[in-house]
């Protein structure tokens, strides 16, 4: 049995050791530039190398670096400490990729910076903590000519320091020591590497210090986040703790007004220098707690009513918004405006006079609904032919089910379905804006009896959800809840989520071909179908080799070679762990088999009704496990739907 890898990965500009938080930001960017890159985990998830970086000589850790790919740059995410941890990782890459030269760029933290005396503008060539273990490890990288960027304080995605306040100011004790804060955003992290990663001689032997260019007051954010988070806890649990602290610290400190001083701060960030030697300048920053705007209804968004002022006018939507606050705005947006209009083509054609047209009574009140849509309205302008909408269809509609309503992206089925039809322009029921009619397609598709009231734009939108969700193969039209078929995907998706709806298609044909393997590599995408070794075309030998790239995979684990052992010794060494056997039993209990028979896909309930949905289309009941579609079979005596005779 052969145990060498036959050929290693081919090289990449950038290599990730680390894909944690960073990556978010970063992977977007380097494929938007079409910069090759390579990353691990721990793990091996989602593609990466298996890579877990400890101080050891031995061969079995050169291998794991051995399986890493070359690379011209190599990013480091993760924490060094100490001496050595530098040295030894560099010259253990160095040295499993032929002593080839290699940039090395260290993301460290900005806090090396807070010592005793420390001046009030620091920057990146003032003192530090130089027996803080991780300024050790990078002084010693700064050393061998590569290049730290010690970061401030890490924002943005699942980071949001409003979320940090009860943590860092839990006591009035704790709040009085908070002075100045320093950000930036991932984005801009990554920005700054891909900068770095393209002028390394500017970056070469050096310490860099990260901001988004601005001071913050930490007494400003918490008092404007504790008023955001009251407001959106609707309780008044900070404006008697943290909110009172900070005016009680303000007349004890004779602070006279937020934010304070840089002098009354101390220890402000001057970073100029970065952005100006390699070009750039922050474009997240400013934080902002944005407490004094009144709280978004989840259904509507602040935009859409702003958007609403198009419509309504000036007066009315500021009339509307000064009713935000005290849960009149839905009564508002209903009631009578002198000479408005509005289409209903979801009113019986008998309440509706001029042909479905119906004009606003005044004090009209529509009946609440579970998830309420604002009512689009016009001023009548007698000087634009304002044609008839069609007549409403006769047919009910189908409401689409409550689990698969995050398959579409929006609440769809829920809107009452109102269409304002201007001259040859008309509104779209979800964005708002006013569009020209060539704008709305015909039909959602070409088999649905409705209307679109949807731009092409929402449409495009709609598939763009579905294709980052796990119903992408059973996408279905807002409206009627058909499943759309090719055509209609390829008429409004962008072509980007075109392309990977056909590799999704092919690759989920491709997974029932007998000893078809998808290369393991992250830069290869190729895959192919292996001999088989005996009768029932079904076995193959456990070292597969990829045609085009040449990585080594094994075949009977599904994962990356494991070079020098047999896949029994693999078995043996690893086993199972305790978490994954915790994890197995988690599966087991929480989820349930899809009952169709040629799906039997795992499928876990986060909430709503009985009712599920499989992505292979089949509909079941969750007690009992019985399909709706299944005439043989009865729900059980326990289940609720068994009365119903289903």
């Amino acid at each position: 049995m052969i145990t060498t890898i036959v050929s290693k990965p081919s090289e990449v500009d950038i290599l990730i050791l680390g894909a944690g938080w960073t990556s978010t930001f970063l992977l977007p960017l380097l494929q938007e530039q079409d910069i090759k890159y390579a990353a691990t985990t721990t793990t091996g998830r989602d593609g990466t190398y298996k890579f877990k970086f400890e101080v050891d000589e031995s061969h079995k850790d050169l291998e794991q670096y051995e399986i890493l790919p070359a690379t011209k740059t190599l990013l480091i995410t993760f924490p060094l400490k100490g001496k050595h941890e530098s040295t030894h990782l560099v010259n253990s890459y160095m040295k499993a990729h032929s002593n080839s030269a290699v940039n090395v760029i260290q993301l460290g933290s900005s806090g090396i910076f807070t010592i005793p005396g420390q001046e009030i503008w620091v920057t990146r060539k003032s003192k530090y903590d130089n027996t803080n273990p991780r300024a050790q490890a990078e002084d010693e990288l700064i050393g061998m000519g590569g290049a730290v960027l010690n970061l401030s304080g890490l924002w943005g995605g699942t980071r949001q320091p409003k979320n940090w306040i009860d943590r860092v100011a839990a006591t009035k004790e704790q709040l009085a020591s908070k002075t100045s804060l320093h950000m930036i955003h991932g984005l801009d992290v990554a920005r700054s590497i891909i900068a770095v990663h393209k002028n390394f001689s500017k970056a070469r032997g050096q310490r860099w210090l990260l901001t988004d260019t601005i001071v913050y007051d930490w007494w400003a954010l918490i008092l404007g986040f504790s008023g955001q988070l009251d407001e959106e806890n609707k309780n008044m649990e900070r404006e008697n703790s943290q909110i009172k602290w900070i005016g009680e610290l303000m007349n004890e400190q004779e602070v006279k007004a937020l934010p304070r001083s840089m002098e009354q701060l101390g220890r402000c960030y001057d970073v100029r220098e970065f952005w100006a030697i390699f070009g750039l300048m922050p474009i997240r920053g400013r934080l902002s707690p944005l407490w004094f705007l009144p709280r978004v209804n989840s259904t509507m968004g602040l935009t859409r009513v702003l958007k609403l002022t198009r419509v309504m006018g000036l007066t009315r939507a500021v009339g509307s918004l000064k009713q935000w606050g005290k849960g009149k705005l839905k009564t508002n947006l209903f009631k009578k405006a002198k000479g408005t209009t509005i289409c209903e083509e979801d009113r019986p054609q008998e309440q509706c006079p001029e042909g479905g047209r119906q004009l606003v009574p005044a004090g009209y009140n529509p009946s609440p609904v579970e998830h309420p849509s604002p009512t689009i309205i016009a001023v009548q302008n007698d000087n634009v032919s304002t044609p008839t909408p069609p007549a409403p269809i006769s047919r009910p509609l189908t409401p689409m089910p409550r689990d698969l309503e995050p398959l579409q992206g929006f609440n769809i089925p829920r809107l009452r379905r109102r269409t304002l039809y201007l001259g040859n322009k008309i509104a779209c029921v979800v964005c708002i804006e006013i569009q020209d009619a060539s704008q709305f397609p015909e039909r959602p598709h070409h088999h649905c009896p409705y209307k679109s009231p949807v731009c092409r734009s929402c449409l495009t939108k709609s598939i763009t959800c579905a294709m980052k969700s796990s119903f992408w193969l059973n996408m279905r039209c807002i409206f009627c809840n058909a499943q759309m078929e090719y055509k209609d995907i390829a008429a409004y998706a962008s072509k980007e989520d075109f392309a990977k709806y056909d590799n999704f298609l092919l690759q989920n044909a491709l997974k029932d071909i007998p000893n078809y393997r998808k290369c393991l590599s992250p830069t290869c995408s190729f895959g192919q179908i292996y001999p088989s070794t005996s009768e029932d075309q079904e076995t193959m030998e456990p070292l597969i080799n990829c045609s085009l790239c040449g990585f080594a995979s094994c075949s009977y684990h599904g994962v990356p070679w494991h070079v020098g052992e047999t896949c029994e010794e693999y078995d043996a060494k690893r086993g199972k762990t305790k978490a994954e056997k915790k994890s197995e039993e988690k599966i087991v209990k929480s989820t349930k088999p899809c009952p169709n028979k040629e799906c039997g896909r795992l499928i876990t309930k986060a909430g709503g009704c009985n009712g599920i949905i499989c992505i292979c289309g089949c509909a079941f009941c969750w007690r009992c496990g019985v399909a709706y579609s299944d005439p043989d079979q009865q729900h059980g005596e326990r289940c609720g739907e068994h009365n119903l005779g289903i």
